[in-house]
């Protein structure tokens, strides 16, 4: 579920912050844990931050590719 999770959001990207957490707002994700989410994901180096904007960075390209192969 988390692998599905990190690939539904680094599929959007690049986004801002404010869109990709009314997305998951409406699947019933809370502040924290949308905080939590970024935050493991950028802790991985799957995501970049700057400012409001969140983009993948190559190994989160690299990660979306081997997801989506199952």
């Amino acid at each position: 579920m988390l692998r599905n999770l990190a690939a539904a959001v680094i599929q959007t990207l690049p986004a801002q912050s404010g869109t990709i957490y009314a997305a998951l707002l409406t699947q019933g994700c809370t502040l924290t844990q949308y905080k939590d989410i970024l935050d493991a994901l950028t802790e991985t180096g799957l995501i970049r931050q700057d400012g409001q904007l969140i983009d993948s960075t190559p190994e989160g390209k690299s990660f979306l590719l081997l997801a989506s192969k199952g």
